[in-house]
């Protein structure tokens, strides 16, 4: 079951990282994954390119119902 809009769950940030060709968007993937990002989905096409979901979740940051 999913989440209530009050209750508290884990913050992550969510971007799309994109890139030209299958070389391209690899190497931009790689860097963001040794710097922490998970991937989120498969490469699909984005634009004129690749592009890809990736998450990044925030440790010990959540909201809470009392903010």
């Amino acid at each position: 079951m999913g989440y209530s809009w009050k209750q508290a769950h884990p913050r992550i940030l969510k971007k799309i990282v994109y890139g030209m060709n299958t070389h391209s968007i690899n190497l931009v993937i790689k860097s963001h994954e040794d710097r922490g990002w998970i991937r989120s989905s498969e490469i699909k096409e984005y634009g004129y390119g690749l592009g890809i979901l990736m998450e990044y979740p925030l440790p010990g940051k959540e909201i809470r119902d009392d903010a």
